[in-house]
């Protein structure tokens, strides 16, 4: 990814581009900020804007047709832990105690290592490295929900280097609703991001 020091050094963050179904389209950004606060605004036309955040100790949801709600339990842990600024890169072990390597399986025309991840509340996540480059190709997620467990593929691909690190620029989302596409044109480190951004909205 660019190693530990390079890592280390950024600690805000914002992407900009556009996501895609089989019916409709939008644009999205991704806010993220050390240690642990992230936002994600999708444009959904005809519907309307649709924001999850986490301001660092309360995940939330906004969309026009249920207003704002906070999220508890298993999936507010699971947001705890995609929003941990490092997380993904420098704390697996700790966000995950229980990691188990599986073998190889492909992804695409790549090999990769399986690697089985238990966080010790419920949630699992099997990912997918690279055997040549070590990049995260693919990871698939289980989490509760309000209706049930569910499970989410991701697929990561045209990973560009941003300022010493780097970022995937397309992700694309598989699960039972479908495939949702993001393909993000702007990636940058070097801004300055007020922690209101991140605040669950009073309305």
């Amino acid at each position: 990814l660019g190693g530990k020091a390079a890592i280390e050094r950024q600690t805000q963050f914002i992407s900009r581009g556009s996501w895609e179904s089989e019916v409709k389209s939008g644009t999205v950004e991704v806010y993220g900020k050390a240690p642990n606060r992230m936002l994600t605004v999708m444009d959904v036309p005809g519907f309307g804007q649709i924001r999850d955040g986490f301001d660092g100790s309360v995940a939330w949801h906004e969309d026009p047709q249920v207003g704002v709600q906070e999220i508890n339990g298993r999936e507010s842990s699971a947001i705890r832990r995609m929003a941990e600024f490092h997380g993904e890169d420098l704390k697996l072990r700790q966000l995950y105690p229980k990691i188990i390597t599986k073998g190889k399986q492909n992804v695409g025309q790549r090999a990769a290592y399986v690697v089985e991840a238990d966080s010790g509340d419920g949630l699992f996540r099997r990912m997918y490295f690279d055997t040549q480059i070590g990049l995260l190709l693919r990871d698939d997620t289980e989490y509760d929900t309000p209706e049930g467990r569910a499970s989410v593929t991701r697929y990561f691909d045209d990973y560009r280097d941003v300022d010493g690190v780097k970022v995937p620029f397309t992700v694309r989302l598989s699960d039972k609703n479908g495939i949702l596409t993001f393909n993000f044109t702007e990636a940058r480190f070097d801004v300055a991001l007020d922690d209101s951004v991140f605040a669950r909205p009073t309305t």
